[in-house]
């Protein structure tokens, strides 16, 4: 999926992606990937900042974390993570990405059950995970451009049987109803067989 930009001198040469790749494991075990793919088809080279917005139901495995300058792991770069307490992770990344170059930055994350209160009202409609803008800035160039993304993803954390309170709520009172009629059956025949 690419996105082109309209910029003041025309159509920059850029090929913007960015996507999340879900993968099933095991019974409330997932893993998620956030995948940032820029292509830099101008003809010099640019610096890059992705920002990337993580929620905190999503742990980031920020040791298989990996920048690929066409497919080949590089190590020349800059992150900052901001992280605050129970709302989101925020992954600063700076890099140069040369003449007709691709860039990946791929994220592994963890996905981690909710607290009751947290799941949305419709769970099975999964969480919307806002996108951020690019920011990039030519090299020999003081002038800063602004790319923005056009779509936000969606994901779906593991999630208990929610209804299982019901199922509870309910076996017990058919069973407290069994052993109440039965009392009080016991009770009327007994009432009836005295009179």
């Amino acid at each position: 999926c690419c996105f082109f930009f309209q910029a003041e001198d025309g159509i920059r040469d850029f090929c913007l992606s960015r996507g999340l790749g879900d993968v099933y494991k095991r019974q409330f075990s997932f893993h998620a990937s956030f995948e940032t793919r820029i292509e830099n088809r101008g003809p010099k080279t640019i610096k890059a900042f992705v920002v990337e917005y993580i929620p905190y139901f999503l742990l980031p495995k920020f040791a298989q974390i990996s920048v690929l300058l066409d497919g080949q792991k590089i190590s020349n770069y800059t992150l900052e993570i901001e992280y605050k307490e129970h709302e989101f992770y925020l992954l600063r990344f700076t890099v140069n990405i040369h003449s007709n170059s691709v860039l990946s930055v791929l994220t592994p994350t963890e996905k981690l059950l909710q607290t009751f209160e947290n799941y949305p009202h419709d769970p099975y409609r999964g969480f919307d995970l806002i996108s951020h803008p690019l920011v990039y800035q030519i090299l020999g160039d003081s002038q800063t451009h602004l790319i923005r993304f056009e779509n936000n993803l969606m994901t779906i954390v593991p999630q208990p049987d929610l209804s299982m309170p019901f199922n509870i709520i309910c076996v017990t009172m058919a069973i407290y109803g069994y052993v109440f009629l039965n009392i009080f059956s016991l009770f009327v025949k007994r009432t009836k067989s005295i009179i």
